[in-house]
């Protein structure tokens, strides 16, 4: 996967040291694009209607941990970065006002073991 602007969801985008826009790659680049899909509403894009999870979204209604593991679940794998011949173990946490998600796979082109941590607070 090549390297592309590296941007956390929900933040602008990160500038080099240099001052031009800094990159992102490897298991980093995938924590990204894991979240940005975990976060995103379902019909946020209108020619990609498969994809997003809509996870804040989960954390709002009446709190379900195993729902919103199971929606993680179902969108994990449509990532590229991740390997589809290892399990993924996803963890969910209630916290206040949300909840914190820790999430362990095999990134697919190294085959290095990569943990995701992050909250969805509403």
């Amino acid at each position: 996967m090549a390297p592309d602007a590296q941007h956390w969801f929900g933040e602008d985008l990160a500038l080099s040291p240099s001052g031009d826009i800094a990159l992102s790659d490897g298991i980093d680049l995938s924590n990204e694009r894991i979240v940005r899909r975990l976060m995103t509403n379902i019909t946020a894009y209108i020619w990609h209607l498969e994809y997003g999870a809509s996870v804040p979204k989960r954390v709002g209604d009446t709190l379900d941990l195993s729902l919103v593991e199971s929606v993680i679940r179902s969108q994990i794998f449509d990532e590229a970065s991740v390997s589809q011949e290892h399990d993924v173990t996803i963890k969910v946490d209630p916290i206040l006002n949300g909840v914190f998600c820790q999430i362990n796979y095999i990134e697919a082109l190294t085959g290095q073991q990569a943990s995701l941590n992050f909250d969805v607070v509403i």
